[in-house]
């Protein structure tokens, strides 16, 4: 898997469903620990890189406390307005909620400002 591209994983996913099963349901009942969880993390993100991304920003925030390095990772890495412009989108999609206020809730004075731009795309390039 890790040495393939996006669109090679995904058509093995769709033929392998088409004849067999899950492609994640295999994953999880071969593999075990974090061989799974890494190998079904490269197949959603080539699925759906933006879904994906939203999931892991949902995952940093739920339950008690914030995954801070997790949620400080996945804003700053986001590649550009567009990009986080679709996973604000998708994290809404999955959770209801607003990202930018999702984050807000989760953090607080400079933090929160900083996230809370990287979030809305308010920044400048230069």
């Amino acid at each position: 898997l890790a040495c393939r591209s996006y669109r090679h994983i995904n058509q093995v996913v769709r033929v392998y469903g088409e004849k067999h099963k899950d492609f994640i349901k295999v994953l999880e009942s071969e593999l075990s620990g974090n061989f799974e969880k890494a190998c079904k993390s490269v197949v959603s993100f080539a699925a759906d890189p933006n879904a994906y991304q939203a999931s892991l920003l949902h995952k940093s925030m739920k339950g008690l406390g914030t995954k801070d390095e997790m949620l400080v990772r996945l804003l700053v890495t986001a590649s550009n307005r567009r990009q986080i412009a679709a996973v604000r989108e998708m994290y809404h999609a999955q959770t209801g909620k607003e990202l930018a206020k999702a984050v807000a809730s989760e953090t607080s004075g400079d933090y929160k400002k900083a996230l809370v731009a990287l979030v809305n795309a308010n920044y400048s390039m230069n």
